[in-house]
C-alpha cells in the first residue's frame, strides 16, 4: 500500500505520546494496523507486548482479525511471523472494560473481592441502587437530624422525595466518571467554603466581573469607532457631546470598578443620557447612533445592572456560605448511599461496569508493583476513538505507560459526551502537542486529513459546516444556558449531546427537503419525513457512529426511494405485501437498544411499546388514507418508510448493533 507522508510519519514515528489527529476516511485503522504490523517486524515486539485498546467490542474484534490478515500478507516472505498468528489469541486487543476486567481477576486478593465475582446486568444493579438508597433516607429521616431533614425536605413536597431521589441519583451517577469521585465531591464543596469579603475575588466572581467586563470592552469599541467617525461631520456636534458622556460610563466601568460592590454601586447611581437633537444629520445616521445605544443600554442597564450587579457583596456570600451546607450534606448523602450501595454489590458478589474501572485504578493505585508490571509488559499503548475516552480512563492507561503511546481519533466525532466522554483531553493535547517530528519532545502530533473516502465537494461541505456549528459553538451555547441557570450543571452533557443530534437532524431534513423540491416530490418528501423520523426515532435501526457517514448514507438512501417509488407505483399488491410484513417485523423487535442511548430494561420496554403503537397507528393511517382515495404517490412514499425503517432494523439485528447486558463481560 502507498502511504501519504503524514500516514508515513504516524506509523514510524516512535518513543513518545503520538495524538493522530485523523478525519473520517483518511484511513487511520489501516495506519494503526500497519504500525502495528511494524513493530512486530521491525522493533521486534511480539503482538502480546502491546495494549490495543478500542471502545467496543466489535472494534476489538474487527481490529483483531485485521492485524491477523496483516500477518498473513506477510507471513511468505517472514516465516517468524508463525508465532504471532499463536500470540495474537491472547494479546491484549480489548475495550477498557475489558482491560479494566482483567486486572481485577488477576489481583482480587487485593480487594478483597469474591474471585467469582461477575458484573450484573443493568436491571440488578438499578434494582439494588434504588434499595441502597431507600434505606440510607429511611435511616436519615429516623435520625431525625434537623439540619439534615432541613436539606432533604428543601428538595422534596408534600407528596414525595421524588426530586431529592433523581438529586441524589443524577449526582452519583455523574460522579462515576471521575477518578476519585469522593475527593471530587469534597472538592467541589470546599470551593463554596469562601474566606472572602469581595465576592469579585471568588472563583465565580472572577468569571463573571471578567465576562462583564469584556461585554463594556466590546461596547465601548464600537461607540469611539462611531464618535470617530461622527467627529468630522459637524451636523454630528449634538450627537458627539452625548457620545462622549457614553463613552465616560463606560470607561468608569472599566477601569474604576475594582470589587464587586463599586459595580453596584456605580451601576445604580449611572444614567445613560437622552440623545440630544440634530434635525439636519442624515437618518441613515441617526439610525446606526439610535441602534448602537440602544445595544448599550440592553448591556448596562438590562444587563449588568438588572440581572447581574443585582446584590452586594455581602449578601451574595451569605447565600453562597447557606449553599455550602447544603451542598456539603448532600455530598455526605450521596457518598453515604455509594457505600451502601457497594456494601449490598459486594454481598452479591458482584460489581458494575463503573466499578470495573474505579477497581482497577485502586490496584494501580496502591499497589506501585502491579503497575510497574503492566509498565513492563507493554512496550506501547495505543488507543482508538481516543476523542471518546473520558478522565478515569485516562488516568489507568497513563498509570500503566512507560511514556510511549499512539492516541488516534477525531475529536469532531465524540458523541459520547452524555456518558461523561472527555473530548476536552483531545482537545488540549491536540493544542500543546508539537508537530515538529524531528524535536526531543516526548509529545508530538500528526494531522491526518485527506479524505480517501468521499468526494472531494461533499468533503468541503462537511467541513465548512462543522466548522462553523459544532464542538466550540455548540459547547458555547450549553454553557450560557448552564451559565443563566436554564439548564443544571449535571444536566449539560446531555443537553450537549441532545443539542448536536438536533442540529444533524435539522442538516439532514434540510436537505432531504432540498432534493424533494428538486425532483417535484414535496408533499411525498414530507410525509416520507414524518413517517420516517417518526418510527426510525422509536424504532432505532441500522446506524453508522459518524454524522458524515450517516448523512450521506441518508441522502443517497432518499435518491434511492425516489427511484424506487416510480418502479412501484405500478405494484401496489406487492407494496401492500411488503409494508405488512414490514409492520409485523417492527411489532415483533419494537426496539434496537443503541450503545449510543443504552438504555435500562425499563426505558426499552416503554420504547418497544411506544415504538409497536405508533406502527400499527402508521399502517391505519395508511390504510384510511387509501380507502378514501389519496394520492397514490403520497401512499407510496408513507409505505416506503415503513419497509425502510423495518429493514434497517433487522440489519442492526443482524449485525448485533445493540446494548446487551453481556456486552463488556
Amino acid at each position: 500500500m502507498r502511504w501519504t507522508d503524514e500516514q508515513k510519519a504516524a506509523i514510524d514515528t516512535k518513543n513518545c505520546k503520538l495524538l493522530v489527529a485523523a478525519g473520517a476516511g483518511s484511513g487511520k485503522t489501516a495506519v494503526l494496523v500497519q504500525r502495528i504490523i511494524d513493530k512486530i517486524i521491525i522493533d521486534k515486539i511480539d503482538i502480546d507486548k502491546m495494549l490495543i485498546v478500542t471502545f467496543t467490542n466489535a472494534a476489538a474484534s474487527e481490529m483483531r482479525e485485521r492485524i491477523r490478515d496483516g500477518i498473513y500478507k506477510v507471513l511468505e516472505t517472514n516465516p517468524e511471523m508463525q508465532r504471532q498468528l499463536l500470540l495474537i489469541n491472547k494479546a491484549s486487543i480489548m475495550t477498557i472494560d475489558a482491560f479494566c476486567k482483567k486486572v481485577i481477576k488477576d489481583n482480587f486478593f487485593k480487594l478483597n473481592l469474591d474471585p467469582n465475582f461477575r458484573v450484573a446486568d443493568s436491571a440488578e444493579n438499578e434494582l439494588l441502587k434504588l434499595e441502597a438508597l431507600d434505606e440510607v433516607l429511611d435511616e436519615l429521616y429516623e435520625e431525625d437530624d434537623d439540619k439534615i431533614v432541613d436539606v432533604m425536605m428543601a428538595y422534596s413536597n408534600n407528596k414525595s422525595d421524588d426530586n431529592l431521589r433523581s438529586i441524589l441519583l443524577n449526582i452519583h451517577s455523574f460522579i462515576q466518571s471521575s477518578p476519585f469521585p469522593y475527593d471530587w465531591l469534597k472538592e467541589k464543596c470546599e470551593m463554596y467554603n469562601v474566606d472572602e469579603k469581595d465576592f469579585a475575588k471568588t472563583v465565580w466572581g472572577k468569571e463573571i466581573t471578567s465576562y462583564a467586563r469584556s461585554e463594556v470592552r466590546g461596547i465601548l469599541d464600537e461607540l469611539q469607532e462611531m464618535t470617530e467617525d461622527l467627529s468630522s461631520n459637524n451636523e454630528a456636534a449634538n450627537y458627539l457631546l452625548t457620545l462622549q458622556d457614553d463613552e465616560l460610563l463606560l470607561k468608569n466601568l472599566l477601569y474604576n470598578c475594582n470589587t464587586w460592590d463599586d459595580f453596584c454601586e456605580y451601576l445604580s447611581v449611572c444614567e445613560i443620557g437622552k440623545l440630544k437633537n440634530a434635525p439636519k444629520l442624515d437618518e441613515d445616521t441617526k439610525e446606526e447612533v439610535k441602534e448602537l445605544r440602544e445595544k448599550m443600554k440592553g448591556i448596562v442597564k438590562k444587563y449588568l445592572k438588572e440581572e447581574i450587579f443585582i446584590s452586594k457583596s455581602n449578601e451574595i456570600l451569605l447565600d453562597v456560605s447557606r449553599l455550602y451546607d447544603t451542598l456539603k450534606i448532600l455530598s455526605d448523602i450521596v457518598i453515604r448511599f455509594d457505600k451502601r450501595f457497594k456494601e449490598k454489590k459486594n454481598a452479591k458478589g458482584i460489581i458494575d461496569f463503573s466499578d470495573m474501572e474505579h477497581l482497577c485504578l485502586e490496584l494501580l493505585n496502591d499497589n506501585e508493583s502491579i503497575a510497574n508490571a503492566y509498565k513492563e509488559k507493554y512496550e506501547e499503548i495505543l488507543i482508538d476513538e481516543y476523542q471518546d475516552s473520558n478522565l478515569i480512563q485516562e488516568f489507568i492507561l497513563n498509570k500503566i505507560s512507560n511514556g510511549h503511546m499512539f492516541m488516534v481519533g477525531d475529536v469532531k466525532q465524540s458523541i459520547y459526551r452524555f456518558r461523561q466522554a472527555r473530548p476536552e483531553l483531545f482537545l488540549e493535547k491536540y493544542e500543546t502537542y508539537t508537530e515538529d517530528l524531528e524535536s526531543a519532545s516526548p509529545t508530538k502530533k500528526i494531522l491526518l486529513f485527506k479524505n480517501f473516502r468521499s468526494n472531494e465537494n461533499i468533503i468541503d461541505q462537511a467541513n465548512f459546516v462543522f466548522k462553523n456549528i459544532m464542538t466550540k459553538a455548540v459547547e458555547c451555547l450549553v454553557d450560557r444556558l448552564v451559565e443563566n441557570k436554564l439548564i443544571e450543571e449535571v444536566q449539560r452533557n446531555e443537553y450537549l449531546y441532545s443539542l448536536e443530534c438536533f442540529i444533524e437532524e435539522i442538516l439532514t431534513t434540510g436537505s432531504l427537503l432540498m432534493l424533494g423540491v428538486g425532483f417535484r416530490k414535496m408533499i411525498p418528501t414530507i410525509m416520507f419525513l414524518i413517517f420516517f423520523f417518526g418510527l426510525r426515532r422509536r424504532t432505532g435501526g441500522f446506524h453508522l457512529n459518524k454524522f458524515a457517514g450517516c448523512y450521506i448514507g441518508t441522502i443517497v438512501l432518499y435518491v434511492l426511494i425516489v427511484l424506487l417509488a416510480k418502479c412501484i407505483m405500478n405494484k401496489l399488491l406487492l407494496l401492500a405485501v411488503l409494508t405488512v410484513c414490514s409492520g409485523v417485523c417492527i411489532l415483533f423487535i419494537g426496539t434496537i437498544n443503541h450503545p449510543n442511548i443504552d438504555m435500562s430494561l425499563e426505558e426499552l420496554s416503554a420504547a418497544k411499546l411506544s415504538s409497536r403503537l405508533f406502527v400499527l397507528l402508521l399502517m391505519m393511517l395508511v390504510g384510511f388514507l387509501w380507502w378514501v382515495g389519496t394520492n397514490v404517490e403520497i401512499i407510496v412514499y408513507m409505505c416506503l418508510a415503513i419497509i425502510l425503517c423495518a429493514s434497517l432494523l433487522i440489519i442492526a439485528k443482524f449485525l448485533g448493533q445493540e446494548v446487551r447486558q453481556d456486552e463488556e463481560e
